[in-house]
């Protein structure tokens, strides 16, 4: 490092010596060359010296060697997880990046994991394991550590279905569920069950049968020695001809002696054994006359008019459902 004293005024001139604290530190040359010898620290002083005038200015300096290792880190967060039969290769990095040193490793248990000398770690069995490396240059010693979790690749840590945690399920329709496991190298003997047969059924290849309106729950077992993981599906079995809900669409103004046309929706679109029925509440505003899902209004005077549309099924046991509908049509 060069030193370069500057004066004030910038017109000043002056000659100028050296001296420093500690030789064994760092020295310094007549021209300001500081040069260092040892870690530590040193205060380098100039003097500038015009006739009896002397001023000076220091700068203290610390000595590193840049050899020396102030951190060791790896290449990994600190808690991994790896799977029995895939190995993991730990590199360490110091700083700063000009340090030196030489590694070794150690494992706080080599029944879960072992760590080679170039850092290796090999899962042995299920388990914990903390691995350390040492950095050392001379007497200095720098660590860093991963806790290793060791896990089995096949033992299964979830199930997961390919259906929402809710499903209707509609009479002559079926349900496959397709079970997968986590991780994807998991594996484990899939079987079923059903809490109510009399509702649906599951088969041993995971199809859903419904039997009868009402609501099942599915439950899929993967089993891994003595590991047990399921997910479950609750199912509502419905029937498809039965209306769920209605809509009405149209244009909701009408004129004094003009028609609009108003249709009804029925959902799920299989409930197509509906009979439909439609009524103003305001017959002296505007009237209804209509055939299934269309409904023509027909405006008498000024005044809005609440149009209900009701469908109603009856089922084979003789069970009646209904559901309505409202639109207000403004007659102006």
């Amino acid at each position: 490092m060069t030193a370069i004293p500057s004066l004030t005024p910038s017109t000043a001139e002056a000659t100028y010596t050296w001296t420093t604290s500690s030789a064994k530190i760092a020295a310094v040359s007549a021209d300001g060359i500081v040069t260092p010898v040892a870690e530590g620290k040193a205060t380098i002083t100039v003097t500038a010296i015009y006739g009896k005038v002397k001023k000076t200015a220091k700068v203290t300096v610390t000595v590193a060697d840049p050899k020396k290792p102030t951190a060791v880190a790896l290449n990994t967060a600190a808690t991994e997880t790896i799977y029995i039969g895939t190995p993991l290769q730990l590199i360490p990095s110091l700083t700063p990046s000009t340090a030196e040193a030489t590694y070794t490793w150690t494992t706080s248990s080599a029944k879960a994991a072992t760590v080679s000398a170039d850092g290796i770690v090999t899962p042995v069995a299920e388990g914990k394991a903390t691995i350390t490396v040492t950095a050392t240059y001379g007497s200095v010693k720098k660590t860093a550590k991963v806790v290793v979790t060791v896990a089995d690749p096949e033992k299964p840590t979830a199930v997961i279905l390919n259906t929402e945690a809710k499903e209707t399920l509609y009479l002559g329709n079926t349900l496959k569920l397709s079970p997968t496991l986590e991780p994807a190298t998991a594996k484990g003997n899939i079987t079923y069950a059903t809490s109510s047969a009399a509702v649906a059924t599951v088969s041993t290849n995971g199809i859903v049968t419904p039997m009868k309106e009402g609501t099942a729950t599915i439950t899929v077992k993967a089993t891994y020695g003595s590991v047990v993981k399921s997910a479950k599906v609750l199912i509502t079995v419905a029937d498809p001809k039965k209306p769920a809900s209605v809509t009405i669409s149209g244009d909701s103004a009408a004129a004094v002696n003009s028609s609009v046309t108003l249709t009804a929706a029925v959902e799920p679109a299989s409930a197509t054994e509906c009979v439909f029925a439609w009524k103003s509440s305001a017959t002296k505003y505007a009237t209804v006359t209509y055939d299934g899902a269309t409904c023509e209004v027909t405006g008498v005077k000024a005044g809005t008019a609440t149009i209900t549309c009701t469908v109603a099924y009856t089922d084979a046991s003789g069970k009646k459902t209904t559901k309505s509908a409202t639109y207000k049509v403004k007659v102006s």
